[in-house]
């Protein structure tokens, strides 16, 4: 009989696992919206046009100090709400997306003291939107299909050393380069062909980031870092970040942070910067300054209080405007916006088998140009929610309620403030590699309305009452 060897039997094997979801809904069997109660638009009333299907899937394999994953998603969705000034209630409104990607990491230890971690990545986007306007608004209609179609490629690669073999220091020094190689969009009618937006596009952008955490004494230290941008799509730009940490007691800390950062105009803003739909070369990125005090408190072995105050800056909002010449609507930079905030979170395990969580924020945000509170921005919001483990944790039960106070609307008005309560029941074991979640939203089935953007006619939208969700999901993998 053939022996194996020890050696040989502790060789590394590859691990893996893999999961998968899918979901296929018809929604709301009707749906009616106040703002369109006339003969000519159904009455208000959409029927047969909420529906939506998607999946999931994702895979993961291991093998020495090597992580490979990837993942694919896809949902499709008809639009009932009318937005952007479609017909309304037609099922040919109907919007579809779906997304690829894969990464590859590695970590290891280059000596004593030194760390390497790199991983690369390809990620694949598309996006297709179908909307029936009709252009004359006349009887009979001249009912016109436009057509969205939007394509997102890229490949990168990110690196980073970590070195703590001097005294005191704990510094990360890293790059990543990123290749957008495939960035398409395009607009226009079917017929008759119409096109307004065609664009192809490449770009790549580059990062380098340092940080030094400088640890003066056990209850001290600082930290300091700067990463530098360099995006074909604007230019280059430097973001620091400091922080001030201390431990004025036992299982205490507070720290003072400072962070600036910045959100790059997408392709779709450069594409609409001006009315003609041309580079948008005059655009500048979304810059957000921060101050934050945190204070981290454990009052009891399995009990933890977390406090932070906040005050950020937002400039160079980018925003839709309409031009002054009545033309079709443009991207600009416009405004700013500021917001100061306290925040409470309370979290802690009761027993082995009960773990909680309250979070308590307060803010106030505003239009800093115009002194008004901002539109969809409540001033409280409260949450609690429990975690509780049965029958050796082969069912998990997650109850959830949460409070939004009351929200602006883009016309000036208010959406009410609301409690809403939901419950989960979920089983990693159901099966062999089947586990099942049973969701119910709403449990109390109240009513209440979400702001929208200038793209509806609706200044608020009502959301859905109770509403029962089942999820059935398979894992697979080998040892």
């Amino acid at each position: 009989m053939a022996r194996v060897s020890s050696a040989a039997s502790a060789r590394p094997r590859p691990r893996g696992a893999g999961r998968g979801a899918y979901l296929d809904s018809a929604g709301r069997p009707t749906l009616y919206f106040p703002e369109y109660d006339d003969p000519a638009t159904q009455d208000g009333v959409a029927v047969g046009v909420d529906d939506q299907r998607s999946y999931d899937l994702f895979g993961k394999v291991e093998y020495r100090d090597f992580e490979l994953s990837v993942a694919r998603g896809y949902r499709a969705k008809t639009i009932p709400t009318g937005s952007f000034g479609t017909v309304f209630g037609s099922d040919r409104n109907r919007i579809e997306d779906d997304l690829s990607w894969a990464d590859l990491s590695y970590g290891s230890s280059l000596a004593r003291g030194w760390e390497l971690a790199a991983h690369a990545y390809y990620d694949h986007f598309h996006e297709s939107g179908h909307y029936l306007f009709d252009y004359t608004g006349a009887d009979p209609p001249e009912l016109v299909l436009n057509v969205d179609d939007i394509t997102g490629q890229r490949v990168g690669a990110v690196a980073d050393v970590t070195c703590s073999a001097f005294e005191h220091h704990h510094a990360v020094a890293g790059t990543e380069v990123r290749y957008n190689f495939d960035l398409r969009l395009r607009n226009g009618d079917v017929e008759p062909p119409a096109t307004y937006v065609d664009i192809d596009d490449s770009t790549v952008d580059f990062a380098a980031y340092v940080e030094d955490e400088l640890t003066w004494t056990s209850w001290l230290s600082l930290q300091a870092g700067l990463r530098f941008d360099r995006q074909g799509s604007f230019g280059e730009h430097l973001s620091p970040r400091a922080a001030v940490i201390t431990h004025p007691l036992p299982d205490t800390a507070v720290k003072l942070i400072y962070a600036e950062a910045f959100r790059a105009p997408n392709r779709s803003e450069l594409a609409y910067a001006t009315p003609e739909g041309g580079a948008g070369a005059s655009l500048k990125p979304e810059t957000i300054r921060t101050v934050e005090l945190v204070g981290e408190r454990r009052l009891l072995e399995q009990l933890r209080l977390t406090a932070s105050v906040y005050h950020y800056w937002i400039d160079d909002l980018l925003e839709a405007t309409d031009p002054l010449d009545d033309g079709p609507s443009a991207i600009r930079n416009v405004g700013s916006s500021r917001a100061l905030g306290l925040e409470l979170v309370l979290e802690g395990r009761a027993t082995s088998q009960v773990t909680g969580r309250a979070s308590y924020g307060l803010v106030g945000a505003e239009d800093a140009d115009r002194g008004t509170r901002l539109t969809n921005s409540p001033q409280h919001l409260a949450k609690l929610g429990l975690g509780i483990e049965l029958f050796d944790r082969r069912l998990v039960i997650s109850p959830e309620t949460r409070f939004v106070s009351s929200r602006r609307t883009l016309s000036g008005a208010t959406v009410g403030a609301y409690w809403i309560t939901n419950l989960s029941l979920r089983s990693e074991r159901l099966l062999e590699g089947l586990g099942a979640t049973v969701t119910l939203y709403d449990v109390f089935d109240d009513t209440y309305l979400d702001p929208v953007s200038a793209d509806f006619a609706q200044d608020a939208i009502r959301q859905d009452g109770r509403t029962v969700w089942l999820e059935l999901d398979y894992r697979f993998g080998w040892p």
